[in-house]
């Protein structure tokens, strides 16, 4: 039997707006249930740390989680990013994706199938100055995994 695979779920969290951190929050655990039911091993650091955050009114930026997003991306065989409005401009995916990089980690990058949670995110995205989904075509190598590439933001591709 082979050893089982871990996928780091990467997602923006950071936002001003209370209700984006939390619809982002339950976005996130649809795509980790679905991959989990499919028998996927799933680490996603909002998951399992946003509710921590909350009661041990732990810091929610960037700087704080970087050195422990590190040693989960260490562990894992895979980051898969998921597309939610606002990864583009995310401070944490963007240093989560660096760290798989350096780090020689494969990179996928999923969608997020539209319904209630999406659209509200869309729409409160909407509101900020500057919206734009920013997508181009994906590379893939043999193993049909996404390779990340500064300043390019591959479209989805099939998982499970």
């Amino acid at each position: 039997m082979s050893e089982p695979k871990l996928i780091y779920l990467a997602v923006p969290y950071t936002h001003p707006n209370r209700e984006v951190i939390e619809l982002r929050f339950k976005a996130v655990n649809k795509v980790a249930a679905k991959l989990m039911a499919g028998g996927a091993f799933v680490f996603s650091p909002i998951s399992h740390t946003h509710p921590i955050a909350e009661e041990g009114e732990l810091l929610k930026g960037w700087d704080y989680w970087k050195t422990y997003d590190r040693l989960m991306i260490s562990k894992s065989n895979m980051v898969m990013v998921l597309k939610l409005p606002g990864w583009v401009d995310s401070v944490g995916v963007a240093g989560e994706l660096l760290i798989a990089d350096e780090l020689k980690i494969p990179i996928t990058y999923i969608e997020y199938e539209p319904d209630e949670t999406f659209n509200k995110l869309v729409a409160l995205e909407k509101d900020k100055k500057n919206f734009e989904v920013k997508t181009s075509v994906c590379n893939f190598d043999n193993s049909d995994t996404c390779v990340f590439t500064t300043n390019r933001y591959p479209e989805c591709i099939s998982f499970l």
